[in-house]
Formats: structure tokens, sequence, C-alpha cells
């Protein structure tokens, strides 16, 4: 099948269906819009009810409820209606006459005040979706979620659509592990110098949604070729006292407090946000290598059995000050602390040719992990009598380290190593970064529906690495294995500044922008005096073009060009020591990673139903991809390399759709194809893949408190350079029930349920294959109870309401 021409059939399809919907329609309608904020703070209202009537017989027309920035979008019908504002613990407000005979109507701003009466008597559950789809990035509002209570940040990203999470927590973005992750918009300490280690540790009782931006624009950095990963923490933003508390228990062992407290008042909004948690869990995994070597031929069989326990602590807190109507000054900090300790057992089993055992030998492993993140931030942001002109500051520094002791003990039980001494090690590893970010942006709006975005950038980071291992020798000395040994620092300084240019003419809308970023970056490995030095300077365009069609149909086109710079693990040198006798190692001559990047998407809103497809195709040069090969004594290494190019094509799906009251299913489509060149050393690493996986949930209301909910994933095999990795399903069950007057619930949730999610390739090189599988934590049982003081629940709202507002944006 040729794919290449499969997948431009199914561009021009979508191309004829566009133009199919913009037939005129007899019906004329127009769009009614209204910023709903509250009367004493002038802050937005998020969920406040919309409800319009029909001026002459009060009819119910339509409705719904504002976004997270209190703005509502309705199309209607030529008419004249009564629009009826309400919201938990607020005066309702009523608006009669509104006249949409002749064109678009805005309300501006309405404002609303507090009920002191009914403040504390009532409870409202409010209603949001899971997932939202805009024409430039995916919401995914993983706080409604059951399946996922008590899940970890890495585990939330998992569950999203396009995103995956591979059995060493990286986490990949349309099969591309070069994505950018940010914390509400920023490089955040929460995510610091171990990534992977760091969403595992971030309660998932902490995180609002997930943003996931395919082709940002250039008011955002340039780093990470696939797009960007956006968590957005909770932060409540009504007058008062509020916020919730949730406790979880699971087995394996799975336990977990977190609280979020907000406190609004006129001059001041305080927060903190605090969570804790212990797990013990183990992780299994098994490999059967076979080399062949010059002079022999054999194989072997590795068992690895892991037991991690930990404890977490993450809190956040801060406050808003609000100086005057037109200027906030924002002060947070953040605090996390981990400790565990991993106890790990691998065993070799050594077969000859004929498959006799020759020799079974133990690896025993007992490390401490200690892991201290400190980051405070400091924020302005002024705004103008301009609707839309603003001005914004902002100061970040992070102070993060990690420090890991390992006793290592090694012995043979079978063949002929058996009379042997045991082999005794000791590896100590130290890590610690520090972060400086500097940024400011400017909003200007000018006449005729056109604006200027202007901003400037710094971020300057210093990561040091101190890495030993010792070994105790046949006379009882100690002595230190100078191949282990070293001590690297990386320096990365980036500058950046940006200008986009945006105008909405009627239905079209478009926004060019360019970026310009300089890099500096530094490694230096003193054990060798080996230093590297690269500096470049370079440019990013972007672009994107919106027109909205008629019966809620939209169309856009975007580009953007990206950079995936070798992150610092990956220029380390040094050897991993975890296991003997396969090593990984990073390139300090890596090369950045340049994309050109093109996405075409429709968006389509029906009364209960929400559909999104979305053509995109990547050009990469540099591709940087993981090649393993075997040395003479049959140790494999694994390290990073620069390729040439690669060519990805790929159609999105993603839909939501209200079948009955009751049931409510959503669900996602990725097929992509993946064309790689290039040759490293005088082999060809080239491969061309077809690839595919897919998402779908369904949630049953059993009444207004009880739900039950199932979600599935499925990821199709795939070929790599020099192998393969093999297909993937996961399901995960979840029952939850609303208790004390909705103030309160309480989930059970089944997550893996058939215990399948494990991570299974097949490598093969010139000289030895290798078939592998690992599971890093089996199925969980998870029992949570959240309770909510002053706050609305949020469960899900109609599927064809997009949120409104300016959200949207590019």
């Amino acid at each position: 099948m040729n794919y290449k021409s499969l997948l431009l059939q199914a561009l021009i399809l979508l191309s004829f269906c566009t133009i199919a919907q913009d037939r005129p329609n007899s019906e004329q309608q127009f769009e009614l819009t209204a910023k709903i904020i509250d009367g004493a703070t002038n802050t937005p209202l998020p969920y406040a009810t919309i409800s319009v009537f029909r001026m002459k017989d009060s009819t119910l027309v339509d409705g719904g409820i504002t976004n997270e920035s209190g703005i509502i979008k309705l199309p209607l019908k030529r008419g004249v209606y009564r629009v009826d504002i309400s919201f938990i613990s607020y005066k309702p407000k009523s608006i009669s006459n509104v006249n949409l005979l002749k064109g678009d109507v805005n309300l501006g701003s309405i404002t609303l005040d507090q009920d002191v009466k009914t403040l504390s008597e009532v409870n409202v559950v409010a209603e949001k979706s899971q997932m939202e789809f805009k024409l430039d990035k995916k919401v995914f509002n993983v706080g409604s979620d059951p399946t996922m209570k008590g899940a970890n940040a890495s585990d939330l990203l998992d569950n999203v659509p396009s995103v995956e999470v591979d059995v060493e927590g990286n986490v990949s973005l349309r099969g591309s592990q070069n994505v950018r992750i940010l914390i509400n918009g920023k490089p955040s300490g929460l995510v610091g110098t171990s990534t992977t280690a760091a969403l595992r540790q971030l309660q998932g009782s902490m995180i609002e949604r997930i943003e996931v931006i395919t082709n940002p624009s250039s008011k955002y950095d340039a780093e990470g070729e696939a797009g960007i990963i956006n968590i957005i923490l909770k932060e409540e933003k009504k007058s008062g006292i509020n916020g919730s508390v949730e406790l979880r228990a699971g087995y394996p062992e799975n336990y977990g407090v977190s609280l979020n407290l907000n406190m609004r008042r006129k001059k001041y909004n305080a927060f903190i946000n605090y969570g804790t948690g212990y797990s013990n869990f183990n992780r299994v995994g098994k490999s059967e290598q076979n080399f062949y070597l010059a002079d022999t031929s054999y194989s072997t069989d590795l068992d690895r059995n892991y037991e991690n326990s930990g404890i977490s602590h993450n809190i956040m807190l801060g406050t808003d000050i609000f100086l005057n109507d037109k200027n906030t000054l924002t002060l947070s900090g953040l605090y996390r602390i981990s400790d565990e300790d991993n106890i790990g057992e691998i065993t070799y089993m050594d077969y000859d040719q004929e498959g006799n055992l020759i020799n079974e030998s133990i690896r025993k492993s007992k490390e401490r992990e200690d892991d201290v993140n400190k980051e405070f931030s400091l924020s302005y942001k002024k705004t103008f009598d301009k609707k839309g002109k603003e001005l914004t500051a902002d100061f970040k520094y992070n102070d993060g380290g990690e420090t890991e002791q390992s006793d290592i003990l090694e012995y043979a039980t079978k063949g002929v190593d058996i009379e042997q001494p045991p082999l005794s090690q000791f590896s100590d590893n130290s890590e610690n970064e520090i972060n400086y970010l500097f940024q400011t942006d400017y909003v200007l709006p000018l006449n005729n529906g056109m604006k200027i975005e202007t901003g400037a950038k710094a971020n300057l980071r210093t990561i040091d690495t101190d890495y030993k291992v010792e070994e105790i020798d046949n006379n009882g000395s100690l002595n230190t294995l100078d191949e282990f040994t070293n001590i690297f620092n990386y320096q990365e300084d980036v500058y950046a500044a940006y200008g986009i240019f945006s105008k909405q003419y009627e239905k079209l809308s478009y926004q060019v922008g360019l970026r310009m970023e300089h890099s500096e970056i530094r490694t230096e490995l003193k054990t060798t005096n080996q230093i590297n030095n690269k500096s470049y300077t370079d440019l990013f365009p972007s672009a994107a073009f919106t027109y909205k069609l008629k019966n809620e149909n939209s169309l856009q086109w975007s580009y953007s060009r990206r950079i995936s710079r070798p992150r610092f693990r990956s220029l380390n040198p040094f050897f991993t020591f975890s296991d003997a006798r396969n090593i990984r190692t990073g390139n300090p001559d890596l090369n950045p990673e340049y994309t050109n990047s093109f996405e075409v998407g429709y968006l389509k809103y029906w009364k209960k139903a929400s559909f999104y497809v979305g053509t995109y195709y990547k050009h990469s040069t540099d591709v940087t991809d993981r090649i393993s090969f075997a040395n003479d004594t049959g140790v494999t290494f694994t390290l990073p390399v620069n390729l040439s190019t690669r060519d990805d094509y790929g159609v999105e799906t993603n839909f939501s759709k209200d079948l009955t009251s009751k049931l409510k299913v959503n669900g996602s489509v990725n097929v992509f194809l993946s064309d790689q060149k290039g040759f490293y050393s005088g082999t060809d690493y080239g491969v061309y893949a077809f690839n595919w996986n897919a998402r779908m949930s369904a949630k049953y209301s059993l009444d207004k408190q009880t739900d039950i909910q199932l979600n599935g994933m499925y990821r199709a095999p795939n070929k790599s350079a020099q192998g393969r990795v093999k297909s993937m399903t996961v399901i995960n069950l979840a029952v939850s029930r609303d208790v004390l007057k909705n103030k309160g619930t309480i989930t059970f949730s089944v997550q893996d349920v058939l215990n399948t999610r494990k991570w299974r390739s097949y490598t093969e090189t010139e000289n030895f294959t290798s078939e592998s599988e690992f599971q890093w934590r089996p199925r969980q049982f998870i029992a949570t109870f959240s309770y909510r003081f002053n706050q609305a629940k949020q469960r899900q709202k109609p599927s064809n309401y997009d949120g409104g507002g300016d959200e949207g944006g590019f």
C-alpha cells in the first residue's frame, strides 16, 4: 500500500468535505458573546450559567457555561432574546431585548454580585468535558476522568491522545520524544533535571488539565520538534475561601493526600497546593539475547526484578497582589522533596550454541535516591484602558539537586565462574541544576481587528554531575574505576526575541510571527579535559490561518519551524552502571535537530457532538536516534547519534458524542508514516515505518450521583531502525459516586485491568539480537475520596461546548 498516496487522498477528501459544509444556510445565524465577572474583584467567573429565551413567548432557545476566562459564545438564529445569567452564591441577572436581527452582539462584561444569604447554603455541579478540541491545541481536563484518580502525572500523560510514555518514562508526542514539557506555560522545577522521575512524583490530583500544542506560534520557545505539552495546575479564582482535599489508598501500596486551598479578597488572592504520596511496587522484566561474535556464539537470558519504594512531598504557595485595577504582582514558591529506595536483582544465564547452561550469576543492587527542588517566581502584569493591551514581566529561579548511592554485589551461582569471589562495588552520583529565567511580553491591539505581540526571553541553565564508582579488589582494598568515574559540567544559555502580527477580518483570521534564538552551549568532561562549545543563532517563523465556515465549522492551516537541542544526559559520555552487560552512554558531538512542521485541521460542532480531523507533515534534519551494538566481550552499548533526515506524514482525528443523556463517548485515532534516512559508521539506519494508535472512552451515568467510566488504549506494533516495538493494549475502569450533598466524591478505579501494560521490543544488529519485555508497574486498585468546600464539582458538559472565549487563539 502506498501510504503517502493514502494520506494525500485523505487531505483532498478533507478539503472537499470542508467546501461542502460551507453551502448557504437558509436560517441565518449570528453570535452572542458575553464575559461574566465578579462585581467585587473584577475577575472572570468560569462555569457561570447562561440561558437564552425567546422574548415573545419565553421559550428556552439555547444556553451553556462560561469558560476559564468567564467568556461564552453562543450561535443563535435571527431574533430578539432575553439572557439570564446565574452562578452559585451570586445574585442572578437578566438582560432583555437582546437584538440579533442584523448581526453579532457582544454584551461586553457583565458583573454579578455575591448573595451572602446563600453563600454557605448551596452546592452546584458544574459540567466540564474531558476533551476540548481547539484548532491550535487540544485540551484534556484530566481532573474530570475518574479512571485516573490516584494517578501521577506520567500516568495522566499516557492517557492523553497522541502522547505516549515508554517503559523508562520518556514522553513522546506523535512518535517523537523531542517534546517540550511546561508547567503553567513556563519551564518549572516540577519537571526539573530528571523529567522522568519528576513526572512520576507529581501527583495527578494537583493537575487541572493538559494542553497539547503541536504547532506553537513564535511566542513559544522553539524547543521541541514534536511540539509542547503544557500541564496546568489547579488554581481557584472564586471569591472567598474555597478548596478541596483528596485522600487515596491503593494496592500495590499507594497512599497519598493532596490539598488545594485558595483565598480571594478584593486586594489579593492567596493559594497553597500540597501533595504527599508513598508507593511501593515491583518492576519486572526479561530479555533474551543472542550473540554472534568472531570466535563464538552464545545466548544470554536476563531476568530483572526491582522493588521501588519512596515518599514524596510537593508544596506550592503564592499570592496575587492586586495593586489596583490595572496592575497585578504575583509571587510564588515551590518546594519538592522525595526519598526513594530501589532494590534490584538481575539474573544472567549464559548458554552455549547447543543450549547448555555454562554460567549463571546474580547482580544485586540497593540504591538510595534523594531529590530536592526549590523554585521562586515573580510576575508582574499591567493592563491598559485599551481592551486587550497588556504588559507582563516574569522572573524565575530554580535550584534542584539529586543524589544516588548504590551498593552492588555480583556473584556466580552456577557454571565455570562459581569459584570466583563475589564482586563488590559502590556508586555515588550527585547532580545539581540551577536555572534563571527572565521574560517580558507586550500585546498591542490595533484598529480593524489587528494586533501586535512582541517579547524577549533569557533562559540560563547550568547542570553539574559527579559520578564515581569504586570496587573492592581481592586484597580488600577500595579502588576507583576510572572508566565509570567522571565530573561533567553542562551550561546552556538561550536568548530569544519574537514578534507576531495578527488580524481578524470577518470569518478569516491569520497570524504571522518570527522568533530569533541564540544558543550558547558548553560541555566539559573534567576527568579527560574534554570540552565542547557550540554557538548558533536561528530564526523560527510561524504562521496560522483560520477560516470560520457556517454551521459551526472551522478550518485552520499552520506552520512552524522548531529545534530540538540535545539534552544534557544525551551529551554526557559517561557509562551507566546499573547493568554491567547493557550500558547506555551519551555523545558530546550531537548537533541540534531542526524541523519544519505543517498542519491542516478541520473542526465541526453539533448540538451534542464534536469532531476534529487534521493532517500533518514534518521534515526534520540532523535527526537523532539511539543505536545499539555489541563489543567483542558481549557487552551491549546504546548511544544517541545524528542521522540525516526524517519525513513524517499523519492523519489525526478526535471526536466526542453524547449518545444518550446518560452515555457519552470520546476517542481519537492517530495514523502516521515515518521515513527516516541516515548512516552512522557505514551502517544504514534508515527505516520506513507505518504506525497507528487509538483511544476510546465511554462514561455512563447510572443516576445524578453515580458514574461508570471505561477507557481503552491500543498502540499498534511499529518498526525502528534496528528492530520493532510490539503492540500494547491498556484498559482502565472506574466507578464514582457523589456523597455529602455533592460536596464529596468516592471513586474506585482499576488501572490496567488486564495487566497488559508491558513494553515489548525486538532489536537486531550485525552481531546480536535481543528480545525484551518490561513492566514498570503492575495492575493497580485505587480508592479515593475527595471533598470540596465552597467549590463546584466539575462534571462532563455537553460535547458541543468548546469553551468559547479567547483561549483558542493561535
